[in-house]
């Protein structure tokens, strides 16, 4: 009796972790800002009297994952030097805020940034991939079904009013948590993918699988998000496809899979024209626009989050009625320039290969991180949230790809040697029994 005592209390601990880890990662993906910032969404001069708390506890909470970092340092290293083509990525970005045309913004989205890394590097450390990917399905099932509650008990920050000056909606879209109905849509949709097709094996109990499935179609349905109607219904055709085929029919998807990235990207206009109507083609003018800041600094960039800048915030603004650039792959030339553009490229190519041969316990685990990634790639063909380091697509797809990561760094880098002492009664086996020498 005294050990299943024991069992179940490591058992109810280990819960409890994974639900703290779980509320830690929903807290930074900034949900509420509107509510906990005291911006009235139907005053136009609500952001000028902002009180930015939401950014400020951010910062706050995310001395738990450098203290994560800091305790387990020798882990820590070891998945640094899996990790080095992302951390390279990150070094290069924040070099340039050294040649940025806007280093306050620059500065800013460091800052912004450095949590985000936190807590995916140390959500790596921490936890073995198959516990990780429970932590991120718990997570986005949790960002569903707050952004419901917040529905209920906040609608007039949650939804969209009539008079509502911040972002594009139409009044009754949801926003949920998050301050726009495309945010939600993205979340929502990643849940949906990632719930239907791989919440079976890692989310218990099993009815809460299913109630936060639905909050999540729910707030697809309800955000009006075309994007995140998109992911709901192409990740789990993405998944069945790479369930059912095999070794070099797997590779040949991989590849018609990036063709096909790089078609879209190079012929969107004509796609969105065609295939999504004038709601999403008035993008396509956007992005021409913004390729001309692309063609004068091709190497180099405009620096870090220069594409939000308060000048080509208020030039956007002036020419279509939006401050930012809605393409991840864009932003990130923008910014970067095409030295960058290829760091992340190879960052996330490096990811995916350090998943290609994982242990027969990690399987279900790399599904489900190569899973989110695709979803994080698909996000940034609309929007550019999947670049914003504040946001929570960026969040997702950087533990994510920290997870993957985290297969080739090795489980057993995450675990130290315990050499304390234990009462008999908790040793795992029994020592065995020495004969006599007669």
């Amino acid at each position: 009796m005294r050990a299943v005592r024991v069992r179940l209390a490591v058992q109810r601990r280990a819960a409890v972790r994974l639900w703290a880890w779980t509320a830690l990662v929903v807290w930074m993906t900034s949900p509420l800002q509107l509510f906990l910032s005291h911006v009235d969404p139907a005053s136009p001069a609500a952001a000028q009297a902002a009180t930015p708390l939401y950014r400020y506890a951010r910062y706050a909470c995310a001395l738990i994952p450098l203290a994560v970092l800091l305790h387990r340092r020798e882990a820590a290293w070891r998945l640094a030097r899996s990790a080095w083509p992302m951390l390279a990525f990150m070094a290069y970005a924040a070099a340039s805020c050294a040649w940025s045309q806007d280093r306050a913004a620059s500065l800013q989205g460091l800052l912004a940034g450095a949590p985000t890394l936190a807590t995916a590097a140390a959500l790596a450390v921490a936890f073995r991939p198959g516990r990780l990917a429970q932590v991120l399905l718990q997570a986005l099932g949790a960002a569903a079904l707050g952004s419901v509650a917040a529905v209920l008990l906040l609608p007039h920050f949650a939804i969209a009013g009539a008079h509502d000056v911040l972002g594009a909606s139409a009044p009754g879209d949801w926003r949920g948590l998050y301050s726009h109905k495309n945010t939600l849509g993205h979340v929502a949709g990643l849940a949906v993918g990632a719930l239907a097709t791989r919440g079976g094996r890692l989310v218990h109990p099993p009815r809460l699988r299913w109630v936060a499935l639905g909050a999540a179609l729910a707030c697809v349905v309800a955000s009006r998000s075309a994007s995140g109607l998109v992911l709901a219904a192409a990740l789990p055709l993405l998944d069945q496809f790479s369930l059912r085929l095999r070794g070099p029919a797997r590779l040949a998807l991989a590849g018609f899979a990036l063709a096909g990235l790089a078609t879209a990207f190079a012929g969107r206009a004509m796609i969105l024209a065609a295939g999504l109507g004038t709601r999403m083609s008035g993008r396509t003018a956007i992005w021409r626009a913004a390729c001309d800041l692309v063609r004068r600094r091709k190497l180099s960039g405009w620096g870090l989050n220069y594409s939000v800048s308060p000048e080509v915030a208020a030039r956007l603004t002036a020419l279509f009625g939006v401050n930012h650039v809605h393409n991840a792959l864009l932003d990130v030339v923008i910014n970067l320039g095409g030295l960058g553009t290829i760091l992340l490229v190879l960052a996330v190519a490096s990811a995916l290969a350090a998943a290609s041969r994982p242990r027969r316990s990690s399987i279900a685990a790399r599904q489900l991180l190569v899973l989110l990634t695709a979803g994080w790639l698909l996000s940034g063909l609309t929007e550019d949230m999947a670049v914003r380091a504040d946001g929570p697509v960026a969040l997702f797809g950087l533990c994510a790809l920290f997870g993957l990561y985290g297969l080739r760094a090795g489980r057993a880098s995450f675990r130290r040697p315990d050499f304390a002492f234990r009462p008999a009664w908790q040793a795992p086996l029994r020592p065995p029994r020495l004969r006599s020498a007669s």
